[in-house]
Order: structure tokens, then C-alpha cells, then sequence
């Protein structure tokens, strides 16, 4: 219970710290900015995700708890050798300091997952959560620094590499860090070319599952002249969008082992039972959240953002049908990740990728920011229904008709608040969404016994 805690303590900071980068970047040197920054950073993320070589998912099954000291230094060496080979090539057509402060900032990313993914596996996850909680709080207060203190961009991109540089010092402060990472006699060219070779599936699979939702901003970029400051209200947007999901995250952490158990015994009813009381709360859950950011994305979208995100509050309450899918996917997400299909997910994250590529390049130099949330929306409703649909087809075999009819009814009622509540007086719509609390707290009080709350 206690890791339990700490980990979901770590998360939401970690969230918050990304929230604070982005809203105090944006209060202080507008949506052009943050557009740029949002850009340069999706970027380096990319170039992140396929020099990480599967980061946690694959590094936590490469290392056990015997083996882990014995290869970290060879998963360094292998991180270090690629970022530094690769960076003066990526220079050569990326030169902008910006950019090289973030790429950097995700090599030291990169090498602080080895550490993450060693921790893991020996189940030493209090001090996951306390290197985590140093990372973002520096984070946060490097950005607060920016400020009121230094008035400064490179402030706000400094603060992504400070906050690493100082999170990977204390790591190497101890003892076994000393020992195990700096110690070159440890090098094996065996083991690397073993964990550089059984890394590629990985790779792909986080670069497709990752990059499909980011690829409409690089496309943007590209294809519309002037569109940093619609890049950055896309940016601000997919941020609030982003922050509400460490809910479907949470819940995840409680009910994933228990459906891993029932798929190892075949006990498909059980499972399926499971799913269903997920789905419930989630939908509920999503149903009050996505509902509030649609009212009031108009209040939400100055407060968090400042005066120049107001202009495209429309957009945004159509965007928060995106909460609506991301909470709805998550149980589906957990059944094939607790099966024997896992294969499907590089699969889909392919296909997803292409589709994203091709619905972006359609929409975005036609209706600009209009087709950058449009494609967004429209890759959500792929990628949802073909988890679902695979789910009860080859996995479950079993109907969610009633929470396919609960998904399409928010979906609705998002669209008609959108049309008919965005622009009246606040307390009219504080009004009109008192009723919707009040049903919502009486559905999630009726689920007090749902299988997520049970400490069974």
C-alpha cells in the first residue's frame, strides 16, 4: 500500500511539474513560445524514443534483480555512444540552442530510465518515488525561478536539463552507482550487441505508440506559415487534456494485476465481470471531468494559460471528447496487455501512425488548427475502436453494448454543451452543471463496492 502511494504521489507531481512548465511558459512569453517549445521538445522526443531502445518496458525485462549490476554499465555505455554519434549529424540540420538544450535534456532522460528500470526490477520503489518527486520538484522550481526571478526563456528549457543534472548527481553520490555504472572493467561488446538486437521491437513499439498523437504538430509546422502560436494553443490544450488522465492511471495500477491473474487462468467471465465495473467508473469518472472542461473551457483556458488561449475556446471543449476515449481505451488497453496478443499493439501503433500522418496532411493545410484537433479526435476514435472491437472479438467474446451507448451519449452531450452553453454567462453554466455533479456523485456512490475500491 505504501509503494502504492508513493508511486501514485510521484505521478502526480510529475504531472503537475509539466502543467507548471507549460502555464507559466505560456504567462510569461505568450503562445508562439509555447509553440516553439512545444515543438523543438516534440522533436527531441522523437529522436528520445528511438535512441532509448524500449526504455522501461524493454530494460525491465533485460534486467532481473542478479543481473542488473553486472549489465547497467554496458546499457549506459550503449545510450551514451549512440547520442553522441548521432548528435552532430542532427545538429548539423537542427542548430537552434533550444533544440540542443532539449535533446540533451532527454539523454540525461534516457540515461536516468536505466536507473528507473534497475529500480523496478529489484522492487525498490520508494526510491523510485523519491528520485522521481526530486526531478519534478527542481523542475517546478526552476520554472518558478523563471518567473519572478530570472525573466528569461532559456530558463524554461534549462529547467528540463537542470532538473535531471541534479537528480542523476545524487544518484551518482551513492555507493552502488560509483560501483556499478562508472566501473568500465564491467563492458561486455556481447552483452550490448545482445541488448541492442532484442531491443528493436521495443523500440518501434514505443516510437509508433508514442509519436502518432504528436505527429500532426510536426506536420503543422511544416505545412502552415505563421502556426507557432496555433502550436501552442494545440500545445495548451493537449496539456489540460493530458493532466486529467493520471485518474484512468491510478485506477490502472489497482485492478492490472488482478486481470493479468484471470487471463493466466482462463477465467474469461471473471475478467470480463472486472472490465465492466472498470468501464463503469471510468465513464463515469470522464463523464464530470471532460463535461466541466467543456463548459468552462473559456475560464479554464485563461486561468491556465493566460488571455491569447481565450480566442479558440470552442476548440477546446470539442477537444475534451479526447478524455472521454483515453479513459474508456485504458481497460481495453490493460486486457491485450495481459494477453497473448501483445503484438497487436506494434500493429496497431503502426497502422494508427500511418493514419495519423495521412488524416493530418488532409486536414491541417485546409482548416489549420480546426484540422490539427479534428485529426487529433479523429485518431482517437481509430485507435479506440480498434482495441475495443479486437477485445471482443478474439479476446473476451463478450458484448459492451451498454457502455458503447454510455461512450456515444457523453460524446453527445459534450457537443450539445458546446453548442448551446459555451457562450452564455458563467453562472448560468455554473447552473447548468450543478445537476451533473450532483448525478455524478450519486452514480459513484452507488459503485462504492466496485472492484477498484475493494482492498482485496
Amino acid at each position: 500500500m505504501k509503494n502504492l502511494v508513493f508511486l501514485t504521489t510521484s505521478s502526480i507531481i510529475g504531472k503537475l511539474a509539466s502543467f507548471v512548465l507549460y502555464s507559466l511558459l505560456a504567462y510569461n512569453f505568450g503562445k508562439e513560445s509555447l509553440g516553439y517549445f512545444s515543438y523543438y521538445f516534440i522533436v527531441a522526443n522523437i529522436f528520445y524514443l528511438l535512441f532509448d531502445f524500449g526504455g522501461n518496458i524493454y530494460e525491465v525485462k533485460f534486467f532481473t534483480s542478479e543481473t542488473y549490476e553486472k549489465n547497467v554499465a554496458d546499457v549506459f555505455f550503449v545510450k551514451i555512444f549512440t547520442y553522441s554519434i548521432f548528435a552532430p549529424f542532427i545538429f548539423l540540420f537542427i542548430s537552434d540552442p533550444f533544440f540542443i538544450i532539449l535533446y540533451v535534456s532527454f539523454f540525461l532522460e534516457s540515461l536516468f530510465t536505466v536507473v528507473k528500470s534497475g529500480l523496478f526490477c529489484k522492487k525498490q520503489f520508494l526510491t523510485f518515488s523519491y528520485y522521481m518527486i526530486i526531478e519534478k520538484v527542481s523542475l517546478i522550481i526552476i520554472a518558478l525561478t523563471g518567473t519572478f526571478a530570472i525573466k528569461s526563456l532559456f530558463i524554461f528549457y534549462f529547467a528540463l536539463l537542470i532538473s535531471k543534472i541534479i537528480v542523476l548527481y545524487i544518484i551518482f553520490l551513492r555507493k552502488p552507482a560509483k560501483k556499478n555504472i562508472l566501473n568500465i572493467s564491467n563492458l561486455s561488446l556481447k552483452r550490448m550487441h545482445t541488448f541492442v538486437s532484442d531491443s528493436w521491437s521495443y523500440t518501434f513499439y514505443s516510437f509508433f505508440a508514442l509519436v502518432y498523437g504528436r505527429v500532426g504538430v510536426v506536420i503543422m509546422k511544416h505545412l502552415s506559415e505563421n502556426s507557432m502560436g496555433d502550436i501552442g494553443i494545440y500545445s495548451s490544450y493537449e496539456n489540460i487534456i493530458m493532466s486529467t488522465l493520471i485518474i484512468p492511471e491510478i485506477f490502472f495500477k489497482s485492478y492490472y494485476p488482478a486481470i493479468t491473474e484471470d487471463y493466466v487462468k482462463k477465467d474469461i467471465s471473471s475478467m470480463y465481470e472486472k472490465i465492466t465495473s472498470v468501464l463503469k467508473i471510468s465513464l463515469i469518472s470522464s463523464f464530470l471531468i471532460a463535461l466541466f472542461v467543456a463548459i468552462f473551457s473559456k475560464e479554464v483556458s485563461r486561468i491556465l494559460f493566460g488571455p491569447d488561449f481565450v480566442e479558440s475556446k470552442i476548440l477546446l471543449s470539442i477537444f475534451s471528447i479526447k478524455i472521454v476515449f483515453r479513459f474508456a481505451l485504458r481497460p481495453y488497453l490493460s486486457i491485450v496487455a495481459s494477453s497473448d496478443f501483445t503484438g497487436f499493439r506494434t500493429y496497431i501503433s503502426f497502422v494508427i501512425f500511418l493514419f495519423s500522418i495521412g488524416i493530418n496532411l488532409t486536414l491541417i493545410p485546409f482548416f489549420g488548427l480546426q484540422g490539427l484537433v479534428g485529426a487529433a479526435l479523429l485518431v482517437e476514435l481509430i485507435l479506440f475502436l480498434s482495441y475495443r472491437i479486437f477485445c471482443q472479438l478474439r479476446i473476451i467474446k463478450r458484448t459492451f453494448l451498454k457502455h458503447d451507448i454510455a461512450l456515444l451519449t457523453q460524446i453527445a452531450l459534450i457537443l450539445l454543451v458546446t453548442l448551446f452553453l459555451n457562450d452564455i454567462d458563467i453562472y448560468l453554466r455554473m447552473l447548468a452543471f450543478t445537476p451533473i455533479v450532483v448525478l455524478t456523485l450519486f452514480m459513484l456512490l452507488k459503485e462504492k463496492n466496485n472492484f477498484i475500491f475493494r482492498k482485496e
